[in-house]
């Protein structure tokens, strides 16, 4: 008789047990609110709208410039949290310029970038070097969770100065074709 109450009481408590673990879990999770709600301000932000084949090119000018076109690829990777992790998530932001046309041809690219909300995250000057026709420059940066990026025009930089050939340009010829997983916000666009 001992035998079957002790099978008895372990049955409940192993059918009780469950409950019993996630109202602690419960528990924890009112106990960390403010917590809480940080991270779930980050997962409701909507999704960027994918940049695909637009072109940015350069104001037109009265003076001969050569022209050149670079291909653009930025691409934001971002890894969230480990659950219950107190460090945020990490974001990488990768550049890529591919020469399309048929000079060598280098420039610099000042980007910026802002949250869902439109507030500033990131800048970059991103310099391409001299890349041969077909050819690719790089750049990985560690970045801010952005929503939004912007091409911005630059002094030093696409669209004022390139290098074209070797040789220095001012102002710029080169078309910029953009493709990206954020959304390119308003700028003078070709489509």
């Amino acid at each position: 008789m001992k035998q079957i109450g002790v099978a008895c009481f372990l049955a409940v408590m192993m059918l009780t047990l469950p409950s019993g673990i996630l109202a602690a879990e419960e528990v924890a999770v009112s106990a960390k609110d403010g917590e809480e709600q940080k991270g779930k301000k980050d997962a409701d932000e909507p999704l960027p709208v994918p940049t695909e084949d637009v072109v940015l090119e350069p104001p037109p000018t009265e003076e001969d410039v050569v022209p050149a076109s670079m291909q653009v690829t930025i691409q934001q990777l971002y890894f969230p949290a480990k659950p219950g992790s107190t460090k945020p998530g990490t974001c990488r932001m990768t550049i890529r310029a591919m020469n399309i046309g048929d000079r060598a041809a280098g420039t610099s690219l000042f980007i910026r970038t802002y949250n869902y909300r439109h507030e500033d995250l990131d800048v970059w000057q991103v310099p391409t070097g001299s890349v041969a026709p077909g050819q690719v420059s790089e750049r990985t940066y560690a970045c801010k969770r952005a929503h939004f990026i912007r091409i911005e025009n630059s002094p030093r930089g696409w669209p004022t100065r390139c290098v074209i050939d070797d040789i220095p340009q001012i102002p710029c010829g080169m078309s910029l074709t953009i493709d990206s997983n954020l959304t390119l916000e308003n700028q003078t666009l070709k489509r």
